[in-house]
């Protein structure tokens, strides 16, 4: 029987194929469209036991084509080229023996993702065997392979043997964040890494969603600090060392703490792991931790301090690598309130060509009038930036980058610390309110305010008139020209106008200032 019922996702299919047919007569295949993952879980409950090909097999195509076929005791072959020429392909660690393939594969258990990045399609083969022994195949596609914009069918078949429990999964991994590493994890550390500057008495928190390749114990995440010629390293294994004299001298570090146990296959539960790096720098002390929290639940820390002279002034480098995997480093994310404004700082560099949809971000470099002078950000600035957004209401995802060389010199904002700003001679200061459901920028005068980390606020190094209030939109929106006569009159009508370039609001007859001051 040929099953096509297809992409009912999370669907289980009790029984599939016999030990009497090939794969011709039992496939079930599912479409997987572009930047997506499907993993396929099921049991090999039983074989003819003849050769080594048997179990199941998967078959790839795109439109009518076929692209690729699998076969995990024989190997893969790619369609076009002659049968089972690997020469366009990458595969790792197919370590049984295929004389005894036909033992290993009775009663396993077989977790299968397919994934695609672009123009490659990935494939990964955890196989649990009843030996007991444990499994990993790797496929990596050449990028002229696949169309990245049309879907795939992958097909999976039993061959001579039954399969049962079969389920499956779709999901996006898309990168939401940074990209660190390669994305096919075909490259070990060194390439694409995020370096962040970490100076004297401070810290730095990094969180990223690792994608291990699940083949061997160094295809994870690697933090390095580094302060000229003294590397120290922590791997996601627990693994620490200094670089200089002492490669891998352990003795160097104090391991305050390590919890959760790692086995032989923790680059497979790390696989999706969500993870939090923290890098403190306290005098001449290094202390760096990671919490580690597997898709499975299970959280594994590790905590290591090591002090050196060296370490006691000067900026260091907190480098974090991708090692034969790639990392998600996570966006900061930032809201707005109905009024449609908000301050905004970080202390990393940022990219805005790549936030949430919407999002507008500005420096501030004046005033005119009564309001403020804004340009807008539309690629990647420094850390530390104050900043002006503006969207609808709602929360906002904002890339992290390495460093960004754009030119904020002449930006009024300023990041705040969430210390106390109070007002100053020869300055003038103001923080983001609102007034009438209208967000504005209010003077500090004689109570300073407490600007939070995260946030900012507006510092002008000059005493700019006695304006308590500054606009954010043009001074100039809706108003209108008082005509020399409606200005003489006594009652003159109601409204917003411009009279010897000053702004006039009058209501019920009444002359107001833009600060709300009765006019004579």
């Amino acid at each position: 029987m040929l099953l096509t019922t297809g992409n009912a996702w999370g669907e289980t299919i009790p029984s599939m194929g016999n030990n009497n047919e090939g794969m011709a007569s039992h496939q079930h295949s599912y479409t997987v469209a572009a930047n997506k993952t499907l993993t396929l879980n099921f049991t090999v409950t039983s074989t003819k036991g003849k050769n080594e090909t048997q179990g199941y097999y998967v078959n790839i195509k795109q439109g009518n084509n076929d692209k690729m076929g699998i076969q995990p005791g024989g190997g893969f072959y790619y369609y076009g080229d002659p049968w089972w020429n690997m020469s366009h392909m990458v595969a790792n660690n197919r370590s049984w023996d295929l004389a005894d393939f036909k033992t290993f594969i009775q009663g396993a258990t077989v977790e299968l993702t397919i994934k695609r990045i672009h123009t490659q399609v990935l494939y990964y083969a955890d196989i649990t065997t009843t030996a007991p022994a444990r499994h990993y195949l790797r496929l990596i596609t050449k990028e002229e392979t696949f169309d990245e914009n049309a879907d795939i069918t992958v097909i999976l078949g039993a061959d001579y043997a039954v399969l049962t429990d079969i389920t499956d999964v779709t999901t996006d991994e898309s990168i939401t964040g940074t990209l660190i590493g390669k994305e096919d994890n075909s490259v070990g550390f060194g390439t694409n890494n995020f370096d962040y500057s970490l100076s004297e008495n401070s810290s730095v928190s990094l969180h990223f969603i690792n994608y291990s390749s699940k083949i061997g114990n160094d295809d994870n995440w690697l933090l390095e600090i580094q302060k000229g010629d003294k590397y120290l390293d922590l791997r996601a294994s627990g693994a620490g060392w200094q670089w200089n004299s002492d490669y891998y001298n352990e003795s160097n570090f104090t391991k305050e703490s390590t919890t959760g146990t790692y086995a032989d296959n923790f680059p497979v539960a790390l696989h999706k792991a969500d993870v939090n790096l923290t890098v403190t720098r306290s005098g001449n002390t290094i202390t760096m931790q990671a919490v580690q929290k597997c898709v499975s639940g299970e959280v594994k820390t590790l905590t290591y301090t090591l002090t050196h002279a060296d370490f006691a002034s000067g900026a260091a480098t907190v480098r974090l690598m991708a090692d034969w995997s790639h990392l998600d480093l996570l966006p900061v994310t930032t809201s707005i309130s109905s009024y449609g404004w908000a301050t905004f700082s970080s202390d990393y560099a940022l990219d805005f060509s790549k936030a949430t949809t919407g999002l507008e971000a500005y420096i501030i470099t004046g005033h005119s009038g009564n309001a403020v002078t804004k340009s807008q950000v539309t690629g990647t600035v420094p850390a530390g930036t104050g900043l002006l957004l503006k969207g609808a209401a709602g929360s906002y995802n904002i890339p992290i980058v390495g460093s960004s060389s754009t030119d904020v010199s002449g930006n009024l904002m300023k990041a705040g610390t969430g210390a106390s700003v109070a007002s100053e001679t020869g300055k003038t200061k103001y923080v983001l309110g609102v007034n009438a459901g209208k967000a504005e920028f209010q003077k500090i005068v004689s109570t300073a305010a407490t600007v939070p980390t995260g946030k900012a606020y507006l510092e002008f190094n000059a005493e700019i008139d006695a304006r308590t209030v500054l606009n954010i939109e043009d001074d100039f929106t809706g108003i209108n020209a008082i005509e020399a006569a409606e200005a003489k009159a006594e009652s003159p009508k109601d409204g917003k106008f411009l009279e010897n370039g000053k702004i006039v609001i009058v209501k019920n007859g009444v002359k107001y200032s833009a600060n709300g001051q009765i006019l004579k």
